[in-house]
């Protein structure tokens, strides 16, 4: 099939970066999460303990807007320190250019196609939104009125028997 259809191997390293940060609580949360990935929990408990009524280490509340994201960063440096065969595999074949250079279109192609792909399924919605906004709702003539007998009313509020699936 289409190389765009095969979906590539998902980012390892990297992470959406949060809306809004200042750049300082950037580099406290990255310098928190390095030396937690380096050091392990007890830092991480310890500064938490030492720095709670610190506003600028917030994020070490689970119930901070950036506890998730700063747990993430906690991953990705661990696999950085200790990684696994695939992620050294990967970078082994960072010294063959072309490979890299393959990767990278080939991602490029997959993201191009995934957008086209959202941006037809956009579009197709918006279409029956303005054909379901077009027809005059208020403008409309009974033609026929159909009636059931009372029995098919009770068969239908029932819905369909097990032998007529």
């Amino acid at each position: 099939g289409d190389p765009a259809d095969r979906k590539p191997p998902p980012r390892e390293f990297t992470l959406p970066h949060p809306a809004l940060l200042v750049a300082v609580d950037v580099d406290i949360v990255k310098l928190t999460a390095q030396y937690t990935a380096a050091v392990g929990k007890p830092f991480l408990a310890g500064l938490a303990q030492r720095e709670a009524r610190n506003p600028q280490f917030d994020f070490l509340k689970p119930s901070h807007v950036l506890f998730a994201y700063f747990t993430a960063l906690v991953d990705a440096y661990a696999r950085c320190l200790a990684p696994s065969s695939a992620a050294r595999e990967a970078v082994d074949s960072g010294i063959d250019k072309q490979k890299v250079l393959e990767r990278v279109v080939h991602r490029w192609q997959y993201d191009k196609a995934q957008e086209e792909r959202r941006k037809a399924q956009q579009a197709e919605m918006d279409a029956e939104r303005v054909a379901y906004q077009s027809v005059d709702w208020h403008d409309f003539v009974v033609v026929e009125t159909i009636e059931f007998p009372v029995d098919e009313m009770l068969d239908l509020a029932l819905g369909p028997k097990a032998g007529e699936e």
